[in-house]
């Protein structure tokens, strides 16, 4: 009852009386009390706080569960919206579950391989759990950037003749060239002279495939070179280790795969050696003309799957070397590059056209070309592909970046001088060459 009348006398108070008394109070209270004070005083405020955040929020009067399957429902620019409302909403946003569910979904915002995505989690494991909000953040990062185009471009200057080839890896590029050199460069460092230069072949590099510390060249010497990376002081170690003689005209096309390798060549043939001895173990013949590309996936059907100036795609069973099927007239040129998976072949031409096949029966399921997609307008000289893009490099100078699924255009990047020859890319980075001798770096990370 006193207690009551009390607060019934401060509240009677007007405020500037009530603030002296308060403030004679704190005078009289030790330090322990005003302490204690502090605290209440917080307390107060986050209360009052959380009251006003809450008084016009619906989601305030839900059970969390329901909370948390609404904002599952949310795209990614939703949820970070969400997270700015208020500290209520950033709570209830920052759930990881639903930052997980977005970096595990089965078709979006995925990396390249379950590698790079198991290197990546990595990187934002604190303790024995993985911060997903972070991970996804630098996932929806990259995602943005690669639909915008937005990347930095670095430029590596050295080669004194076009660029023909390029490869690279977490710390490397390695670029082949008309000059006959082969020069490896440091991601970090664009000095003019290259890291290492290897000046083994006597005529143009046309291919290269770089597999760990392995790397492997093709040349118009109608030879190919597997070289040893592995690093060392005096980089003496770094020479070629086998020479393999076979092809009667220039090796347009190659790839290593475990301890044997595929080449296609100029004399219409592609053949499988193997790495440890250097020789052939089969030929594959039925092209009419030069084979241009190739792509070779023992694990997919033993499936090898090759492209010739004769216009023609041919699917091949890499353990008997026999065609299992031939696309005639794919293209209305030259078939200039080709890429494969379990369910389309992707091919490009001198046509200036991007197709895709079914790999089952053959047929053309669709094209890309500058008429309707806002296509290449110049010779299609590579493309390369991952479960959800194709980046192509064209005689138009450009490269370009399109949807694997529905074929949009994400975008279209241009810094080359001349016609881009070659290219290469991860998650993170683009690696282009062109007719104007230069090597370029697009960083979709940096930004």
């Amino acid at each position: 009852m006193r207690k009551d009348k009390d607060i019934a006398m401060l509240c009677a108070l007007c405020p500037e009386k009530r603030r002296e008394l308060l403030q004679q109070l704190l005078i009289l209270s030790d330090d322990k009390a005003l302490d204690e004070v502090s605290n209440w005083i917080t307390e107060l405020k986050t209360h009052r706080l959380r009251q006003a955040e809450n008084r016009d929020d619906p989601f305030s009067l839900l059970p969390c569960s329901l909370v948390q399957t609404i904002l599952s429902y949310l795209d990614p620019a939703s949820l970070y919206k969400c997270l700015r409302v208020s500290r209520t909403w950033n709570g209830m946003a920052s759930n990881t579950s639903l930052w997980k569910a977005l970096c595990t979904h089965p078709k979006l915002y995925r990396l390249t391989n379950q590698e790079a995505e198991e290197k990546q989690l990595e990187r934002h494991t604190i303790g024995e759990g993985v911060c997903w909000k972070d991970a996804f953040s630098e996932r929806f990062k990259l995602w943005r950037n690669w639909n915008a185009g937005r990347c930095v471009v670095r430029t590596f200057s050295g080669h004194s003749q076009m660029i023909s080839c390029v490869q690279f890896d977490d710390q490397r590029i390695v670029s082949g060239s008309s000059d006959s050199t082969i020069r490896v460069w440091d991601h970090n460092d664009s000095h003019p002279l290259g890291q290492m230069t290897f000046t083994g072949h006597s005529a143009t590099v046309r291919c290269l495939h770089l597999q760990g510390n392995r790397l492997a060249s093709g040349s118009n010497d109608f030879s190919i070179k597997i070289w040893n990376l592995d690093k060392n002081p005096q980089w003496s170690s770094i020479a070629c280790r086998r020479t393999m003689l076979g092809h009667t005209n220039y090796v347009r096309c190659l790839q290593m795969c475990s301890d044997s390798l595929v080449s296609g060549s100029y004399d219409c043939t592609l053949r499988l050696w193997s790495l440890e001895t250097g020789d052939t173990i089969r030929s594959f013949n039925g092209h009419s003309d030069s084979v241009l590309c190739l792509q070779y996936d023992p694990l997919n059907s033993f499936r090898a799957v090759s492209g010739s100036a004769d216009n023609s795609i041919k699917v091949w069973d890499a353990r008997t070397a026999q065609c299992a099927m031939t696309i005639l007239n794919s293209h209305e040129d030259a078939v200039t590059c080709v890429r494969f998976d379990a369910h389309r072949i992707i091919s490009g031409s001198v046509d200036r056209m991007i197709k895709m096949w079914d790999i089952r029966t053959g047929r053309c399921s669709n094209t890309i070309d500058w008429r309707f997609h806002e296509g290449h307008t110049g010779v299609v000289r590579c493309l390369q592909v991952d479960a959800w893009r194709i980046v192509s490099a064209s005689d138009d100078r450009t490269v370009k970046v399109w949807n694997l699924e529905t074929s949009e255009r994400m975008c279209t990047l241009q810094s080359h001088t001349d016609g881009v020859t070659c290219v290469d890319f991860d998650d993170k980075r683009i690696v282009s060459g062109s007719y104007d001798k230069q090597v370029k770096l697009w960083d979709f990370y940096l930004c």
